[in-house]
C-alpha cells in the first residue's frame, strides 16, 4: 500500500518528486533501440517503501519521468498493484523451497 505522497505522484499529471524519497543505487545510462540514451534512477520511499524509476532525458532535463513500480525492485519483475503482497510472497517461498531442495512435485503444489 502507498502513502498518500506516494498516490498523489501516482495520480498526478506531472509526478513531482516527494521528501520521503531516497536515492537507491548508482545512476545509470541506458542506449534503448531508436531513442536517444537516458538516465536512470531509482528511488525508494521511506514511508511505504514503494519504489520508482526516474527516467531523465540529457537534453531535456525538465522532462523527468517517474515510473512506479510499486513493491517490484526492477521494471523487469513487476508486481502488479493487486498482487503486491501475494504472489511475490509465494515465488519467494518457491525459491526458498528449490535452493534448500524441494523436489519439482512439491514446488508444483506450493505454487497452487
Amino acid at each position: 500500500m502507498s502513502c498518500e505522497a506516494c498516490e498523489r505522484m501516482q495520480l498526478g499529471d506531472t509526478a513531482q518528486p516527494h521528501g520521503g524519497l531516497r536515492i537507491i543505487g548508482q545512476q545509470h545510462r541506458l542506449l534503448p533501440l531508436g531513442r536517444r540514451p537516458v538516465l536512470l534512477q531509482r528511488y525508494c520511499c521511506r514511508l511505504c517503501n514503494t519504489n520508482w524509476l526516474l527516467e531523465l532525458d540529457p537534453l531535456q532535463p525538465q522532462h523527468a519521468d517517474w515510473i512506479c513500480l510499486y513493491q517490484a525492485s526492477s521494471i523487469l519483475d513487476p508486481v502488479s498493484a493487486a498482487h503486491q503482497g501475494t504472489r511475490a510472497s509465494i515465488l519467494r517461498s518457491a525459491r526458498t523451497d528449490a535452493a534448500r531442495g524441494a523436489t519439482s512435485e512439491q514446488l508444483r503444489h506450493s505454487l497452487t
